[in-house]
């Protein structure tokens, strides 16, 4: 073995790698778990609201080799919402409200309503294409009008004119559309900062105008829903300065002195006797007070000085000095925020402050964070400006080249702005979006025109981010939840359970099965797995992958997958220890000869991985994810982790065999005519074709959520509930044909209705969470709640069901392209796509046959998707391992004398070996997945079972064949021959 010492290190650096970073994963958990212990009081309840104060506590503090908890919590092995519960929103912004702010009062007129009303009567259809939708409509209702004289107002100057011409028109709105969907993003980041949440996953879907939010562990969706839905609110306020508030400022030093004292009585009898506890805790905080003011009148002596200095150290203890007033470290602003909540406080100051933090903090030393605190004023809880009056903002550049943000306003704020900035010289004004203060800039004179330049030592981007942010108020574009999912804490509990439960049965039944079959050297492979685990675990955590449920599937499936290598080798090494090589010799031949087909083989799967990952999102994606990283791990660990311990055996001068007793004789001397009998298996395959067509015309395909959009709930009910009961409850209560199935267990349903789906408000989702508990309620005695919810717009839906078809297409040309390069006849090509078609019409063939027959969801989904995708992949896998071997008989010496047909059949019963066990060690991982699994991933499993039972299938019957057939039409012109084959003793006719 070449560069050995190389290997070795190799492994030795991805090891240590990966034990650093699932280190993170243990000591975050450890936190977590402490964290959960200190809020947890006598009766086992945790108190959500103490648990993150602890964690707040610690966050920005050294935890673990020099890293604060918050960057041990960033780098751990995260687990995705199917696994802990959380909730999943795809958000986006409604172009025509854009449309109506740009055009001004030009809104009003009919064509650009009856435009823009047949722009948007197509629900299904994507708004990135609504610009264009919407231009062809307005030209149609006025052929005569220019865009231009519809957008070139005052709000869009220099950017269109009267004399623009309608592409030039169509570019700045599509410049804007893109630029609102950026402020969604920013707005969208603030509100989710905001909210508080632990690693969210906030993106922007590349080539969409939609926003991704995942939030985990949140248990309030009706919360989420009202904070992320609805437009920004853009508002100028005036800022009290620090010495202004003294009085108050004072005052609340005097109050937490006072509550430092009171906390500091309150915990002296924790000390003593359990009596002395009793006693103190029936006394009220008043009468402590009243106690320590007694305490007060006693000590009159103390000076005046000493109590200024014990008031401002109580202060200082929790606000920070800063410019624009005080800060807060992050880790106490729950405590400062709860303070500065409470009546006693507010009293202290004007009646018109309101305390507002800044949308990021300070850095402070090392690992500390300041959040600074401004004090906002607003008469009556109005700010002194809102954001309507922007005209446009842009970022630029002052006359000393520094990166500054203009802003532009209309008459009204212009007037509004000179009188703001005239009572403002000197001082701080706050711009201020959902009451986070992006900045406070110091207004350096009064502004008479509305044209402003706010300056000071930003960079270009964040010059961008607030030019960006201040057209917010220009363009009150809401946002609109388009898909949304929400899992229950207790099913993401009984999902982790179900998980590892199937990992660990599923590798266990593969490394007994490696054992059972290839004895010693079956050990081997189990260790090589193993380490595989191990590696992929590793490379997830240090890549800040996030485990799902599916992922976990991927995880299980890649290890059957994995098998595959090993048995290539472990086969090819038999062959040449049959072939009276020494052992050490055999070793080398069978790794060399059998890399070919391992390469071709995984490539062909890694294609559709990638596939999967670039189109899949949600379970999709969490599959493609492991399953990509499983197959890089397992052909390392297959080709190189294997090799050393076999030349470690080899050099301890030990000989085993590559078999057990049992199965010793297992697949020797196979004689299996696969070519005369094609037509057969053409038949038969005919036949189910034809009647899955029946079954797509006349009964068709139950299509989930994803691709017909609509409202999904899991319903729990505490005893076993008559989905058909149930069905009718719900008919009746939501005015259309629902449907219900049972899902997991006979207490627990799926429920999908369209009701209320082409509404995008945080009202019409309560409605219809409301009106599914209704119908429950009508079955007595077997109370229910909703642990999982799913919705999907009729827009998002189309969307996914084009992208499902692209990737399907995609995977077939990429197998197609990589087949042809590597094998360099067509025939090939044509085989193996014939065979992956063939492969998909019949699992559709029986997802429509028996649809509603099953105990479980044969639903054509985004799950079905990525399952047909990766039965190309293992489908792929299998036929190019048996298209290598055909490749390297029909290139051997002892196939000139043979004809086509007996090469091929040779070649394909030399490969059996390999195809059973293989399949057998993938199949019994799925088959642990379908019953351990759960429900969310059961019709996923049971579709990916399918496939790679009809795979294999094809791979013989369909894929080889049509290599014959085509092959044989190539040599047509030649003379026609009969050979007696001495390997098979008998003619064979083509």
């Amino acid at each position: 073995m070449t560069n050995k010492n190389g290997i070795i290190g190799l492994t030795i650096v991805i090891a240590l790698i990966s034990v650093y970073y699932l280190s993170f994963t243990f000591v975050s958990r450890s936190f977590k778990s402490k964290a959960t212990t200190y809020a947890t009081d006598s009766k086992g309840e945790v108190d959500i609201s103490k648990k993150q104060r602890y964690i707040d506590s610690l966050w920005r503090e050294d935890v673990y080799l020099g890293h604060t908890l918050q960057e041990v919590t960033e780098r751990e092995l995260n687990l995705g919402l199917d696994l802990q519960g959380g909730m999943h929103v795809v958000l986006e912004v409604a172009p025509a409200d854009i449309l109506k702010g740009m055009a001004g009062g030009n809104a009003r007129s009919a064509a650009f309503q009856t435009a823009l009303k047949k722009a948007g009567e197509d629900k299904s259809a994507s708004n990135s294409g609504f610009i264009k939708r919407f231009v062809a409509a307005y030209k149609e209702a006025a052929p005569n009008t220019s865009l231009a004289s519809v957008f070139a107002t005052s709000a869009n100057r220099g950017k269109i004119s009267s004399n623009s011409s309608d592409a030039d028109v169509t570019k700045m709105l599509n410049t804007e559309i893109d630029g609102s969907i950026d402020r969604a993003f920013q707005i969208t980041q603030a509100r989710i900062d905001k909210f508080g949440v632990t690693n969210p996953n906030i993106q922007r879907l590349p080539g969409q105008n939609r926003v991704l939010v995942e939030l985990p562990g949140v248990d309030n969706p009706e919360r989420v829903r009202r904070l992320l839905s609805g437009a920004a609110k853009l508002e100028f306020a005036e800022v009290y300065l620090t010495n202004e508030l003294g009085a108050g400022l004072e005052g609340l030093g005097r109050y937490l002195t006072k509550q430092a004292e009171i906390e500091k009585a309150t915990a002296k009898p924790a000390a003593g006797a359990a009596a002395a506890v009793t006693d103190t805790t029936k006394k009220s905080t008043g009468g402590l007070a009243e106690q320590l003011a007694q305490k007060a009148d006693a000590d009159s002596t103390q000076s005046d000085s000493s109590k200024v200095a014990a008031q401002t150290a109580a202060l200082t203890s929790l606000f920070v000095p800063m410019p624009q007033g005080l800060g807060v470290y992050l880790k106490d602003t729950a405590r400062a925020a709860e303070i500065l909540r409470r009546p006693e406080v507010r009293s202290l100051f004007p009646a018109d402050l309101v305390f507002m933090w800044d949308r990021k903090g300070t850095e402070a030393g090392a690992n500390q964070l300041i959040l600074p605190l401004y004090f906002i004023k607003k008469q009556n809880g109005e700010a002194a400006m809102e954001g309507d009056v922007i005209v446009d903002a842009t970022h630029d550049y002052d006359e000393r080249g520094r990166p500054e943000v203009t802003m532009r306003m209309n008459g009204e704020g212009a007037r509004k702005w000179r009188s703001l900035t005239a009572r403002s010289v000197g001082r701080p004004v706050a711009i201020i979006i959902d009451n986070l203060v992006y900045t406070a800039p110091t207004v350096q004179g009064e502004i008479p025109n509305g044209n402003s330049s706010i300056t000071g030592s930003f960079t270009v981007e964040e010059t961008k981010d607030m030019s960006n942010v201040l057209k917010a108020g220009k363009l009150p574009a809401p946002t609109h939840i388009v898909e949304e999912a929400v899992v229950g804490s207790t099913l993401g509990a009984e999902a982790i359970s179900d998980g590892l439960w199937s990992s660990a049965i599923g590798l266990l039944i593969v490394l007994v099965f490696m054992v059972a079959y290839y004895n010693k050297a079956g050990w081997i492979a189990d260790i090589a797995l193993i380490i595989n685990l191990f590696f992929l675990l590793g490379i997830m955590a240090s890549l800040g992958a996030v485990l799902t449920l599916s992922g976990i599937a991927g995880i299980v499936l890649s290890i059957g997958m994995a098998v595959d290598a090993n048995v290539l080798i472990y086969e090819s090494i038999k062959v040449e220890i049959e072939a009276g090589k020494p052992f050490a010799q055999a070793i080398r031949d069978g790794f060399k000869h059998s890399l070919t087909a391992i390469i071709d083989s995984n490539v062909t799967t890694l294609l559709t991985g990638i596939i999967l990952y670039t189109f899949g999102t949600g379970l999709v994606l969490g599959f493609a994810t492991t399953l990509v990283l499983g197959l890089l791990t397992s052909l390392f660990c297959a080709i190189f982790i294997t090799r050393l311990l076999l030349e470690n055996q080899i050099k301890k001068g030990k000989v085993f065999n590559f078999y057990s007793g049992l199965t010793k004789n297992w697949f020797k001397d196979n004689d299996f005519d696969f070519v005369s009998q094609r037509r057969r298996f053409y038949l038969i395959s005919g036949v189910i074709i034809a009647i899955g067509v029946g079954s797509f015309v006349f009964k068709g395909f139950g299509l989930g959520i994803d691709f017909k959009g609509g409202r999904s709930y899991v319903v729990r009910f505490q005893n076993d509930v008559d989905a058909d009961v149930l069905r009718t409850n719900m008919d009746e209560v939501l005015g259309s044909a629902t449907e219900v199935k049972t899902f997991g267990g006979q207490d627990q349903v799926k429920i999908t209705t369209a009701y209320l789906i082409e509404e995008t408000t945080p009202e019409a989702d309560q409605k219809a969470e409301a009106k599914v508990l209704e119908a429950t309620k009508k079955i007595a005695n077997n109370p229910a709640k909703i642990v999982s919810s799913n919705k999907v717009g009729p827009t998002m839906a189309k969307d996914t069901l084009w992208s499902a078809v692209y990737a399907v297409l995609l995977a077939l040309a990429a197998n197609f392209i990589y087949i042809l390069i590597r094998f360099k006849r067509v025939a090939f090509s044509y085989g193996a796509v014939m065979s992956l078609a063939h492969d998909v019409v019949i699992i559709l063939a029986i997802f429509s046959l028996f649809n509603g027959w099953l105990p479980w969801s044969l639903d054509i989904d985004q799950a079905f998707i990525g399952a047909i995708l990766t039965m190309i992949g293992y489908s792929m896998n299998d036929t190019v391992v048996i298209y290598d071997r055909i490749r390297d008989y029909l290139a051997d010496d002892k196939a000139r004398g043979q004809s086509l047909s007996v090469v091929i059949n040779n070649a394909l019963n030399s490969t059996l070996s390999r195809t059973a066990v293989t399949g057998i060690s993938v199949i019994l991982v799925l088959v642990v997945l379908m019953i351990f699994g759960g429900a969310v991933i059961r019709g996923f499993t049971f579709c990916m079972l399918l496939g790679v039972i009809v795979g294999t299938y094809s791979s013989l019957f369909v894929a080889a064949p049509i290599v014959v057939d085509l092959l044989q039409r190539e040599k047509s012109k030649e003379p026609a021959l009969t050979v007696t084959e001495p390997a098979v003793g008998k003619k064979v006719k083509a």
